[in-house]
């Protein structure tokens, strides 16, 4: 067995569960902090969280390799509250919209401005 395995069996022996969705089914190990594979922290147990296989692919669809703590409680509090993300895409979808409209306005404004201006100017 080589040391990161026994490193993924003890970490998911402790949680015993994905830590993000309570499922006991295809886990995995997960480093919460990235470090290099040579630093001391890489097999350090506190270091690492079980995820099953569709929370640990989620994560890493929307993160990337970039592993910390943040990224894990804001996947936890989504995966709790799954409209929160669904509102949060549709708020910042609805929340573009609006600048735009504002910036279509204020040059709308401007142009408005130059029309009366060359009107009353003749």
């Amino acid at each position: 067995m080589s040391y990161l395995s026994d490193w993924a069996e003890k970490v998911m022996h402790r949680d015993s569960k994905c830590v993000i969705c309570g499922s006991k089914n295809s886990l995995e190990a997960h480093h919460v902090f990235k470090v290099n594979k040579y630093d001391d922290a890489y097999l350090d147990i506190n270091n690492g969280i079980t995820l099953c296989k569709g929370c640990h692919e989620m994560y890493h669809e929307r993160y990337g390799l970039d592993c910390n703590l943040k990224n894990l409680l804001d996947l936890k509090r989504d995966m709790a509250n799954p409209s929160y993300a669904k509102l949060k895409v549709k708020y910042d979808h609805v929340h573009n919209q609006m600048r735009n409209l504002e910036k279509k306005n204020r040059k709308l404004k401007t142009k408005n401005r130059k029309l009366r201006k060359r009107l009353n100017g003749k």
